[in-house]
């Protein structure tokens, strides 16, 4: 499944950056931290995709787009540097075999901020918007 795909990919670049790791650990989630998770953390989410489909109907390739976003709750500034790491992890990314298939492509194509609150504190969001294309 080609989210798997992109999932395996995200977590395995950012897991790998040294500037992500050093500022979050092992807090990568997919969709939602959980409960008890500590901030700074990223966490991705996919945001929906386009087929690409041959004539016949087969699926040749999907483009996603996934928001991944650095989380923290002491500003903007605890995350900023994450919210770069994550940057330069995933944008301009080609041919990136993962167990499950191959990423052709990943560019950042939107920056994304945002700050909400949960439980009565502030909680800040800083990332970008990715288009990630796989194959099938």
């Amino acid at each position: 499944m080609s989210e798997q795909v992109v999932e395996q990919f995200i977590y395995a670049k950012l897991a790998a950056d040294t500037s992500v790791k050093s500022a979050v650990g092992s807090r990568i989630y997919a969709e939602m931290a959980p409960p008890t998770g500590s901030f700074p953390c990223v966490i991705f989410g996919n945001l929906g995709g386009v087929d690409v489909s041959e004539v016949g109907g087969s699926r040749l390739m999907t483009t996603f787009r996934y928001k991944v976003v650095a989380v923290g709750t002491a500003g903007f500034s605890e995350i900023d540097t994450v919210a770069a790491a994550i940057c330069s992890a995933l944008h301009q990314q080609r041919n990136v075999t993962t167990i499950s298939g191959e990423v052709l492509s990943s560019l950042r194509i939107e920056p994304f901020s945002m700050t909400e609150r949960v439980d009565g504190r502030p909680v800040y969001h800083r990332g970008g918007i990715f288009s990630i294309r796989t194959t099938d």
